[in-house]
């Protein structure tokens, strides 16, 4: 989208592997990660948390502890 070009591999992947490495660039702008910060502080923060792009999505992948073994 910018200019920016890169190069991957793609001999040895699957077409799995490589569509979803197409979708993954075709989602990136090249530009670098960068924090954003807030012009302005408050002295009473939300209690609800801060949003991100993934607080509404569904999770792809579900997160498990440590399963304890019987003794």
């Amino acid at each position: 989208v910018n200019g920016t070009v890169r190069e991957e591999l793609i001999a040895s992947k699957t077409s799995e592997e490589i569509i979803q490495l197409a979708t993954k660039l075709a989602g990136q702008s090249g530009l670098d990660i960068i924090r954003l910060r807030k012009p302005f502080h408050t002295d009473n923060p939300s209690v609800q948390g801060q949003w991100h792009p993934f607080t509404n999505k569904p999770s792809a992948l579900t997160v498990q502890g440590p399963r304890l073994q019987p003794q």
